[in-house]
């Protein structure tokens, strides 16, 4: 197994908590692609890294091709295309995995991987509240959080697909049913036998489905959500505002509950603010939010509400909790 991520400086915090909450073995593979020029992975155990202009610089024709789009436009073009690097060094039939750096696992990789026996690719839903589903399809039904292929015929055919497409048009702004690299997900069907829709509760836990969801810890204290197992979360739609992280609910119409910011926030924020004292140099930047949430979120009046209903976590508390 390979798990592959890819973050700039701003984020490096959480693609080492990532790679850090994934359990590997030291048999599985780690590979960073790193969007700038300070970003490191000399933290993450045996991982190999390069950096995007390097790998642009091996690679004419994709540079050629992306040059006039945006930054984050670049990043999503050549992300797939990265994968395909990847996935041919691979054994046969084992599995390649990419993971946003701003997952955190709560459960072993490969636990979560053995479900998958008949699998080629594996993608989870967004699962949006109801109330969300039409103001957010455009963006997608699948997320790409995680997304994995077997290297086979079947799980190469639907990477190529996704590298080829996400080459020809990749805009960062919804447009005749295309969006980002991340609507192309929903033609994985028609390119590729084998695509497994994993829709547990416990998978691809984020600010968009968790608001009315029931978080305990097991009798091995282990975290599950509404009595399943969690597997993984997103901590998608964070922002640092001085010396405190709000969190990405209300842009999506709902709030974390006490649970969820003690069971998930709590352990997350505190891992990335000791990353952040660890390396005072370097601030974690805000997360990204979807389109749709991110123009709410932009809305003065939206971060006011955030501080006045208690969606934000201080720093002073977090580190009340390393005593």
């Amino acid at each position: 197994m390979r798990v592959c991520t890819y973050f700039d400086s701003g984020y490096q915090s959480r693609g080492e908590s990532l790679f850090s909450s994934l359990s590997l073995t030291e048999r599985d593979g780690r590979t960073v692609l790193l969007l700038d020029e300070t970003a490191s992975a000399e933290n993450i155990l045996d991982a190999k890294s390069q950096r995007v202009s390097e790998y642009l610089a091996s690679h004419g024709p994709i540079a050629r091709i992306i040059s006039d789009r945006n930054r984050v436009e670049k990043i999503f073009s050549v992300g797939p295309s990265f994968l395909m690097s990847q996935i041919s060094s691979l054994s046969p039939d084992e599995w390649l995995v990419y993971a946003d750096a701003d997952l955190y696992f709560l459960r072993p990789l490969e636990e979560y991987l053995i479900h998958f026996d008949k699998a080629n690719v594996i993608i989870a839903p967004h699962r949006h509240f109801a109330w969300n589903q039409k103001r957010l399809a455009k963006y997608g039904e699948f997320n790409v959080g995680l997304v994995a292929f077997r290297n086979n015929n079947e799980g190469q055919a639907a990477l190529k697909y996704w590298a080829d497409s996400c080459l020809d048009w990749c805009s960062d702004v919804p447009t005749d049913g295309r969006y980002a690299d991340q609507k192309y997900l929903e033609s994985f069907f028609k390119v590729a036998n084998g695509v497994v829709v994993d829709k547990r509760p416990g998978v691809n836990v984020a600010p968009w489905n968790l608001g009315f969801s029931k978080l305990a810890l097991d009798s091995n204290e282990q975290l599950t959500v509404d009595g399943e197992p969690v597997y993984y979360f997103h901590a998608q739609g964070i922002r640092r505002i001085k010396s405190a992280w709000v969190l990405g609910h209300l842009p999506y119409l709902s709030l974390a509950s006490m649970s969820a910011k003690k069971l998930i926030y709590k352990p997350y924020l505190g891992a990335l603010l000791k990353w952040e004292e660890a390396n005072p140099t370097i601030r974690s930047s805000s997360s990204r939010l979807s389109k749709g949430a991110a123009g709410l979120s932009k809305l003065k009046f939206i971060t006011a509400l955030q501080f006045l209903l208690g969606q934000v976590m201080s720093d002073a508390q977090l580190r009340r909790s390393f005593k």
